[in-house]
């Protein structure tokens, strides 16, 4: 019996707690972050897995052809779930978006598009988690009978990491990666078929993607789906598949234009640990952009840069630590390379001689100076 809905604080997934389970320290199942319950029963780890796995599993549906559009009630934030079908997809078959919610987007589809090379390859080539499109390795998606985050089963997977390293998958077109990655042990046809998922040196990916199957043996017919966390890779997976221009596909574009990307959120979570370090927001102040200095590595970053609020410009080192208000004069000069620049900031109080910026931090700094409203003025 069904007492309360807690939702993790860290991935906001909604869980489903037993009556006779009180509380305790538990862990997200989905992004593994510890939070507290309040109450006096302890819960463990498989529970609290199985809690979100059960809810998840009872709203699947052996049906994998089903075109009727479907509006049900959300009843953990009194929201809505969200399923609109889409026609044919291609040869493969049907996709539909079962949900939209904060959780993500979670699309079905038969799982005989699996065996499809061109959808095994439409999950974009991008950090599922930052959206970086550099420094990228190659994950398999695990398709088990419970939607699990695909990051958790491969580092418990008995046949080790299923992954390819940046320098395995450079320069290699999507068709060359399925053919150097392995094929997924120990799960059902056409599930043991890779299908990569990407992220950067910098993200772990955990909780960004999570992958369900059910076959019938018999027949071998079945469905699969699958939750992306972001939305913005959702619908570039969607369009690669099939579903541009489709009802969910507008429905998604439509959500994305009203739901501002927080730019704090697309960070790499150890930038956000080490930035945490040095910029504390004040009352109504808001992240605007973090700028790293390329004079450092890119495993440096969050060590060193600039910040960018609504109420401040913060340049941090080892050895220095300058802030200015937005309200104050700025002015920049920059003189810019192939793929890097040097920008000169000018303060009342302070300057910056040499500040090495790569193009996407350039655009970044311009951007979040604009929307900020800062009074910048460019040499």
């Amino acid at each position: 019996m069904v007492s309360s809905r807690v939702e993790c604080p860290a991935c906001g997934t909604v869980y489903a707690i037993p009556k006779e389970h009180g509380g305790g320290i538990v862990r997200c199942g989905r992004c593994h972050r510890r939070f507290l319950l309040q109450g006096f029963v302890p819960v463990t780890d498989d529970e609290i897995v199985q809690w979100i796995t059960r809810k998840d599993e009872d709203n699947i549906e052996s049906d994998a052809h089903r075109t009727e559009t479907v509006l049900t009630e959300e009843h953990e934030q009194g929201e809505q779930e969200e399923s609109v079908a889409i026609g044919p997809a291609g040869a493969g078959g049907d996709i539909r978006l079962v949900k939209l919610s904060h959780s993500g987007a979670l699309f079905e589809f038969p799982a005989r598009r699996l065996e499809d090379t061109a959808f095994r390859c439409s999950i974009p080539r991008r950090c599922l988690q930052c959206g970086a499109r550099s420094h990228l390795r190659a994950h398999v998606i695990i398709y088990t009978s419970h939607l699990a985050d695909s990051v958790s089963l491969e580092d418990e997977h008995a046949a080790g990491r299923l992954e390819l390293s940046e320098q395995d998958v450079r320069n290699c077109t999507c068709e060359q990666v399925l053919q150097r990655l392995p094929k997924v042990p120990n799960v059902p046809h056409p599930a043991d078929m890779p299908m990569p998922y990407w992220t950067c040196d910098m993200c772990s990916g955990t909780g960004t993607i999570s992958g369900q199957i059910r076959v019938n043996t018999t027949t071998g017919a079945g469905s699969c789906r699958l939750l992306i966390r972001n939305w913005r890779r959702a619908e570039e997976f969607l369009a690669a598949s099939g579903g541009k221009d489709s009802p969910a596909h507008k429905l998604l574009q439509a959500k994305i234009e009203e739901t501002a990307e927080n730019p704090w959120d697309v960070l790499p979570e150890a930038v956000q640990h080490r930035l945490e370090q040095w910029f504390r927001p004040e009352e109504g102040e808001r992240f605007m952009a973090y700028v790293p200095d390329r004079d450092h590595s890119r495993s440096e970053d969050g060590m060193a840069g600039l910040t960018i609020s609504t109420k401040r410009l913060i340049y941090h080192s080892e050895m220095r630590h300058r802030e200015m208000r937005s309200d104050q004069t700025l002015e920049l000069e920059l003189a810019m390379g192939k793929d890097r620049g040097r920008v000169r900031l000018r303060t009342p109080d302070w300057q910056l001689k040499n500040f090495t910026v790569d193009r996407d931090g350039l655009a970044k700094l311009r951007r979040a100076l604009s929307l900020a409203k800062f009074h910048a003025t460019w040499k």
